[in-house]
């Protein structure tokens, strides 16, 4: 199920990269890329040569970005600009995880957020229900299934 939605979500635009899903407690569920692209969701940090749970880093920049809901009402995306890359953040709400994607810098972010509510939209019922039964991201004996 999460194979099929990560292949739609790599071919809704030329320029998603990768795309990953991250619980709000900060592990990586699922990673897929196109072109083997690496993305540093899931790589290794190159200066100490220790595995580096950036999964726990979108989450916490999450939690921060958040805080200005109170201000200026609910988080629906936010992007991180690099040299390289845009980092763009998709809060999931219902299924309590962030969709996190990489994408070309000269990609239009609000495009593809618009593109990829629609497609979550169609595919809300896949999502929260498999083998009909409910489910959670954050359900550990999930997460192994979908793995």
């Amino acid at each position: 199920m999460l194979n099929t939605i990560f292949e739609r979500l790599l071919a809704l635009d030329e320029s998603i990269l990768s795309t990953a899903i991250v619980t709000m407690q900060g592990q990586i569920v699922r990673y897929k890329s196109k072109y083997h692209i690496d993305n540093c969701i899931t790589s290794v940090d190159s200066d100490s040569n220790n595995d580096t749970n950036y999964g726990v880093w979108v989450r916490a920049t999450y939690a921060m970005v958040e805080q200005f809901a109170k201000t200026f009402g609910k988080v629906h995306t936010f992007v991180s600009l690099h040299e390289k890359v845009k980092l763009v953040v998709i809060p999931m709400v219902e299924t309590h995880c962030l969709l996190v994607l990489t994408v070309l810098p000269s990609a239009n972010t609000e495009y593809i957020a618009s593109k990829i509510n629609l497609l979550m939209i169609d595919n809300k019922q896949d999502m929260i229900y498999h083998d009909h039964e409910q489910f959670s991201i954050g359900s550990s004996t999930k997460l192994a299934r979908m793995r």
